[in-house]
């Protein structure tokens, strides 16, 4: 699964699992509400920001006696979910913690 559409009365929206990325919003007659993520400007279109939004002094989290390096706006952004559910209405996307994101 690249991606997964829903939509209600009123809009229509794309989310991609990469990073469970908005990518698409749209009135159900076709106006765009958001960024068309043209890559000769800024490739992205709402990217998910988790667990930090911005910059973190020298890119490390200190946290409980221990470092953390991270790359600003966290690292969801960059990882793939996995849809758990997905109905007309609704996708529900789940990032699983592994090694590598323990390690951030």
């Amino acid at each position: 699964m690249d991606s997964c559409v829903i939509q209600n009365l009123f809009l229509r929206a794309q989310i991609k699992a990469h990073g469970a990325e908005l990518c698409r919003l749209q009135t159900l007659d076709g106006l765009d509400l958001l960024w068309d993520g043209d890559p000769s400007v800024w490739p992205r279109h709402s990217p998910h920001l988790f667990p930090v939004v911005g910059r973190l002094k020298g890119d490390t989290l200190h946290h409980q006696g221990r470092d953390y390096r991270m790359s600003p706006h966290g690292f969801a952004r960059g990882l793939d979910f996995t849809m758990v559910r997905l109905t007309r209405e609704d996708c529900t996307l789940v990032l699983k913690d592994v090694q590598t994101t323990r390690a951030m």
